[in-house]
Formats: C-alpha cells, structure tokens, sequence
C-alpha cells in the first residue's frame, strides 16, 4: 500500500510539472509574439514619422507631405497598446505610452501646423519629435521586454 502511495504521489507531481512546464511555455511564446508584434508597430510608427517630419523640414514647393502613413501607423501602435492596457490591468507603462502617443508633440498635433512655419522652425519641431519618438521607442521596449517573461511580478510596469 505504502509503495503505491508512494507511485501516485510521483505520478501526480510529474503530472503537475509537466502542465506548469507547458502553460509556461506557452505563455513565454505568446508572450514573444506579442512582444515582436508591439516592436514591429512601434518601429513602422517611429518610421513613418521620421519621414513625415523630414519631408517637412525639407518642404519649399509642391504638393504636402502625406500624414497617411503616420496615422495608419499610430492607429496600429494605438491598438497594440490597448490591447496591453486591458490584458495587464495591473500595468501602468501601455497607458502611459497611449498618453505620450496621444498628445503632443506625437498625436493630433504631429500632423497640424507645419505649413507659414520657417524651415528652422520645421527643423527643431523635428527634433523635438524625435525626442519624443525616443521616449516612445524606450517605453515600448520595455514593455516589450516584460512581455516576453512571464511569470514575474514586473514592479517596473506598475511605476
């Protein structure tokens, strides 16, 4: 009796690290896709912005330069991050990087403006831009990172 005891309590504990072994597995390879996902949005979003801003830096004549790529861009980075927002509830960090892609220099007023302003003008709105996108990118990696371990108590999301 003793030693069957003994085989059900080893087969259960087995049993049981398998299936730990295997959520965490599972949750560290989604946690990678989202993580890869959340980088691919930010770097098109942090791409099509760059651009925007230089075209308009360099603009003297002609036809304006296109915001659509700047808000298709923000719009999937947007998504990206509420969906953060509403799976880790407890996380503070994608609520604050929807805040910096909302409001200015980045949201609405990343795109009103540029025209009856000096190319100086233009030029250090750019950089002032591309601080921000800095920030932006720095937020979105570690949020990134977070994602891909899982499992951890991450204190830095909560800040």
């Amino acid at each position: 009796m003793v030693e069957l005891l003994k085989i059900l309590v080893a087969a259960v504990v087995g049993a049981g690290l398998t299936m730990f072994v295997g959520d965490w597995r599972s949750a560290r390879d989604t946690g990678l896709l989202r993580a890869d996902g959340l980088r691919r949005a930010v770097r098109e979003y942090s791409s099509a912005v760059s651009e925007y801003a230089q075209a308009w830096a360099s603009y003297s004549a002609g036809s304006l330069p296109s915001d659509e790529a700047v808000a298709r861009t923000g719009a999937e980075l947007d998504a990206q991050l509420r969906r953060y927002e509403l799976l880790r509830k407890k996380w503070r960090v994608p609520t604050r990087l929807r805040t910096e892609l909302a409001t200015a220099p980045l949201g609405d007023a990343l795109c009103a403006g540029w025209g009856g302003t000096s190319p100086g003008d233009r030029a250090a709105r750019g950089q002032t831009i591309d601080s921000a996108l800095a920030d932006l990118r720095d937020g979105c990696e570690e949020l990134a990172l977070a994602l891909e371990r899982p499992g951890r108590s991450h204190s830095e999301m909560r800040a």
